[in-house]
């Protein structure tokens, strides 16, 4: 399994071990897609009066039920 180069601060080094040995890849592609998709929402409500910003809600709707589909749908 590739592993990003853990740097040497103490705090992070732990936090990247942890994920290391917690996370595979599918659980770390989801959680980041997942904070992606909540990102996007985020922003897309707060402009929310343009055109843009509710195809931004959109996409990070559709982004959240894709993944929970993914984990549904064997």
């Amino acid at each position: 399994m590739w592993a990003p180069a853990i740097p040497d601060n103490g705090l992070i080094r732990l936090a990247a071990e942890t994920i290391n040995k917690c996370m595979d890849n599918t659980t770390a592609v989801t959680v980041a897609v997942l904070m992606l998709a909540f990102l996007i929402m985020t922003f897309g409500f707060m402009k929310r009066d343009f055109g843009y910003g509710i195809f931004m809600m959109w996409v990070g709707i559709v982004s959240v039920l894709a993944i929970v589909a993914y984990h549904i749908i064997p």
